[in-house]
Parts: C-alpha cells; structure tokens; sequence
C-alpha cells in the first residue's frame, strides 16, 4: 500500500520547508495541501493506518519504506510504501 504518512518526523520535515508537499490541512483525520481543492494529495494519520490493517485482519510487515516527498533520503519511491499480510 502505498501512501504520504503524516508522523512527528513528517509533520516535522513539513514545519521546515523540507518537504515536496505541504500537508499542513488537517481535516476529519486526513491531511491536504489545500482546503479549497482537498484531492490535490492527502495524506493520513500514520497511526490511523495501522489501526486501519488491524481491523482488517492485516500486519504491517516491518519496516515501513519512507518516500522522498517528505524530504527523506535513502528512499525506493515517492510515497510512503506499506507491506502487510492478512493474519491467520
């Protein structure tokens, strides 16, 4: 799964100017870069998404792949990449 994952590191990177997109809307549990046009990107609450797999019957298979759009370095990709496995 792929996403852009709001934590404190991103939130953090977002405040600095460092990243590629600027999630600072918070709204209904989801975060944009706009409030006028809110599907421009969206970014979620990146404990809201565990909770997600978890009531899904999913693990999150460890590590987490950050994306670049924060401002992180050493990434496979743009978003944020989730593996996970159905449980049982």
């Amino acid at each position: 799964m792929t996403y852009f994952l709001i934590n404190d590191e991103a939130k953090e990177r977002i405040e600095a100017g460092l990243s590629k997109l600027d999630l600072k809307n918070e709204q209904n549990g989801y975060y944009t870069t706009s409030k006028d046009n809110p599907e421009n990107a969206v970014g979620y609450a990146e404990s809201e998404i565990g909770l997600l797999c978890i009531s899904k019957g999913l693990t999150i298979v460890e590590p987490i792949f950050y994306g670049s759009w924060s401002g992180r370095s050493g990434n496979i990709g743009y978003q944020d990449i989730i593996f996970a496995k159905k449980n049982g």
